[in-house]
């Protein structure tokens, strides 16, 4: 699979091979025209609102005026201060950028009062549609939470919310709410905001500004995209300032990434004190809606990955009374596994089994982050015990037993197990009730596109596909060809399914149908590349997803060498055009471009089976 780690905007990809990394993130796409406009408006607005000038010029008289006051917040007369605040609010938009250096300086008294002066500054201009100018009209008088929920409502409205977003971002005094705004920013995962945002100057020292800056470059530029990741962890380590959590941000948390490339680089300790800086940070100022127990849990997987590391008795003393609950007690199994202390493993697993069996909401939710870490072994154990629970009676049964065969179903397909997924699947959509069955036979609409689903979502678009699977490995035609019309029914939105079924589809003679299905992501895939036209990502995928699908060759094989014109050292990159090579009858191009790839990448399997298929062509031909 050659699909790079992030993936393109507004389809379905499987992150199998990311699954002890990767996060769940859902994403909208808009049209390539309004896209574009969009990230112009976007970038001159974050331009304006960073730039360190921000405010009309001002006359020598009047700054040096506006220095007197801002000294006069730390003044230990009340009166005093209170008349400088009034002035400095009164002079309003020439003061600002003189109050943010205040507010970013080393006297905690003149640092408050900037920031309390900000925030009674103007939040919307005369160019804000009324319902932006209503809700910013007493933004500066909210309260944190209440600032986080406006943040909110700006991200549900249409393009001018992204554009107030990013233009208050820079302005905002607290960080638990510029967290918020790079939350809702980065949920959305446009690529006129990533353009965007790539705005962010380098002399900026905000955490929450540089990990969105890192966020809008990682997939253009992974290693300035990870140095502003790395900026962002260092001024957290040494801010007293909590990070806001929100419901929608993925669970490695804000620096997820920097995450992810110390695990891909072996950095193991690297990694875990990643995680400790954001708990720390969470731990400071409590969030509204914390993944707090999700980062401690990756803190105990690493640990049971490739630990005991550096800190475990002090990871154990901050984790707590958690330790004996079901998700931690699976993690110390597993650490005790790895310290050669069988019996003991053995007695945690069934303590851990115990402890979920008292609440089927507790069993659910560790069997689901077993499932998504790739603990198969363990997930399939906490499954098979609540398929067991509920089946006996013990709880409510339909939906949620239905929802235990499903994960099943999905662990089993990962182990390339297409038959009793399949099967496993049926069981499961056998028992669920009318509702729920006609909610999930009702065909996705072509502009719900997700890039990452949870692992229940659209079962039976994965059902179908792994029955599809199954009855081509029988030479099954009729089942074949049952399961590609529910298929083509459906409107899958994983990339993965509509390769396969254009393919399927094109080999029963039945092109119209492929093409359709194969236009409907391509038209969403290809607005992602028009949108940020240098983004080699964006340009990687499509060409790999047209490949893969046999159409558009000659165009996937254009891009695929853009994309290693901008990234010419990225392994999977290069596979990629590899393999457009192949489909396009030139192997021993093909042969050359692998074997480079596997130099780069000298462990990949995927690759090394790929180079002995194209010399395999090239000797036939």
């Amino acid at each position: 699979m050659t699909v790079a780690l992030a993936q393109c905007p507004g389809v379905q990809v499987d992150l199998a091979p990311y699954n002890a990394v990767g996060a769940i993130m859902r994403n909208r796409m808009a049209s390539a025209g309004c896209a574009l406009l969009l990230s112009m408006a976007i970038a001159v607005a974050m331009a304006s609102s960073l730039s360190l000038a921000a405010g009309p010029a001002t006359a020598p008289a009047a700054n040096e005026r506006i220095k007197q006051l801002i000294q006069l917040l730390g003044s230990p007369d009340p009166t005093e201060r209170d008349q400088a605040q009034a002035s400095l609010i009164q002079i309003g938009e020439p003061a600002r950028a003189d109050l943010k250096a205040a507010q970013a300086g080393d006297d905690p008294a003149i640092a408050q009062g900037a920031a309390a002066v900000i925030l009674q500054l103007p939040w919307y201009t005369a160019d804000d549609p009324p319902a932006v100018k209503q809700l910013m009209a007493d933004y500066g008088s909210q309260s944190v939470d209440k600032r986080c929920a406006v943040v909110d409502q700006l991200g549900n409205m249409p393009d001018g919310g992204f554009r107030v977003l990013f233009r208050i971002i820079a302005n905002e005094p607290s960080d638990e709410v510029r967290w918020a705004i790079v939350a809702e920013i980065e949920a959305r995962e446009e690529p006129a905001q990533k353009v965007a945002a790539r705005s962010v100057p380098a002399s900026a020292d905000s955490p929450p500004l540089l990990a969105l800056a890192g966020w809008a470059w990682f997939d253009f530029d992974p290693n300035k995209g990870l140095d502003y990741y790395q900026r962002s962890f260092d001024q957290l380590k040494r801010s007293p300032q909590a990070a806001a959590d929100d419901p929608d941000s993925p669970m490695l948390g804000p620096l997820g990434p920097l995450y992810v490339a110390d695990v891909a680089l072996h950095h193991y300790d690297q990694a875990a004190d990643v995680l400790r800086v954001q708990l720390h940070q969470f731990k400071v100022v409590p969030p509204r809606n914390s993944h707090y127990e999700d980062l401690l849990f990756r803190l105990f997987a690493l640990h049971a990955d490739y630990g005991p590391l550096t800190g475990y008795a002090d990871d154990c003393a901050l984790a707590g009374d958690k330790l004996n609950e079901p998700l931690f007690l699976y993690c110390r199994s597993r650490i005790a596994q790895r310290m050669m202390q069988p019996e003991q493993a053995s007695a945690l697993r069934t303590k851990a089994l115990a402890a979920a069996a008292g609440d089927l909401d507790v069993a659910e939710d560790t069997a689901v982050m077993l499932t998504d870490y790739g603990w198969d072994d363990l997930a399939t154990q906490q499954w098979m015990a609540i398929e067991n629970t509920l089946a006996g009676g013990n709880g409510p049964n339909g939906d949620d037993l239905s929802d235990a065969h499903f994960a099943l179903a999905a662990i089993l397909a990962r182990d390339g197990d297409d038959k009793q997924a399949a099967d496993e699947g049926q069981t499961g959509l056998d028992l669920l009730s009318p509702q729920a069955r006609q909610a999930l036979e009702t065909p996705n609409a072509a502009g719900s596109l997700t890039m990452t689903p949870e692992p229940m979502d659209n079962i039976l678009i994965d059902q179908r596909w792994w029955a599809l699977k199954a009855a081509r490995g029988e030479n099954n035609a009729k089942k074949v060809a049952e399961n590609l019309d529910a298929l083509v029914k459906a409107n899958p939105n994983s990339t993965d399914i509509v390769q396969d079924a254009v393919q399927q589809l094109t080999a029963a003679g039945r092109p119209a149908e492929a093409q359709a299905m194969f236009n409907r992501l391509y038209v969403k895939m290809r607005s992602a590349v028009d949108a940020d036209p240098g983004c080699a990502m964006y340009m990687n995928n499509l060409a790999w997803f047209c490949a893969q699908s046999g159409q558009r060759l000659e165009e996937a094989d254009t891009l695929a060498r853009r994309a290693v014109a901008a990234m010419p050292n990225e392994a999977s990159y290069i596979d990629t055009l590899a393999y457009c090579e192949y489909k396009l009858h030139r192997p021993a191009e093909a042969v050359r471009l692998e074997t480079i790839a596997l130099s780069i990448d000298r462990n990949s399997f995927v690759m090394i089976e790929a180079l002995d298929r194209y010399r395999a062509a090239e000797a036939g031909g």
